[in-house]
């Protein structure tokens, strides 16, 4: 036989349950995040995706390395130290594009997204050009090496040039990506 309860008695048991349950759920949340923050401070440099090279940290993100030079952020896609090898000479410093128009020419769209991202917030604005006596895929600007110009090309032979303001990135395809790499570095100083 059940007991007969009243309609405030069942109100009263019926609070008492719903605090039990948030406060068990607040718990849960509380425990989480401090299981969360436990676990992150034990873990190292080295786990978490940092190296520090040339005395600049760089972070592993999203399959990038960032990097802030001078207040200004960069990435490049293969670790520094992966890059020693790639010797750059006498190209000039990432302050010579400060607010000049930037031309580009690549066979490559990734590689224009690198430059584009790396470039954008130092130069006065981007766009494609061509430089002038060479074949030229689209209505682009012809250009001189008077203008800053950045051109990227598929090579057998390695090497990063620079006559007057234009920058010639020549590598395999399958290289050519490190070698941009190492030219970021050694325009913002840190090779």
């Amino acid at each position: 036989m059940r007991k007969i309860v009243s309609k405030e008695e069942t109100k009263r048991k019926e609070k008492i349950k719903n605090r039990i349950i948030g406060i068990s759920l607040l718990a849960i949340m509380v425990l989480s995040v401090f299981g969360i923050v436990v676990d992150s401070i034990g873990k190292n440099e080295d786990e978490s995706g940092k190296i520090t090279y040339h005395g600049v940290d760089f972070f592993n993100q999203q399959e990038r390395w960032i990097f802030i030079k001078d207040n200004v952020e960069y990435y490049i896609v293969n670790s520094p130290e992966n890059l020693t090898e790639i010797s750059i000479e006498n190209v000039s410093s990432i302050e010579s594009y400060y607010g000049k128009p930037l031309y580009l020419n690549s066979f490559d769209k990734s590689l224009e997204s690198e430059i584009s991202y790396n470039f954008n917030k130092i130069a006065y604005r981007m766009q494609y050009g061509c430089l002038n006596d060479t074949e030229c895929d689209g209505d682009y600007p012809i250009k001189t090496c008077e203008d800053k110009m950045i051109i990227i090309e598929k090579s057998n032979e390695t090497s990063v040039t620079q006559e007057e303001n234009c920058v010639f990135i020549k590598a395999p395809e399958q290289e050519i990506q490190r070698v941009l790499d190492a030219f970021f570095l050694k325009v913002t100083g840190i090779n």
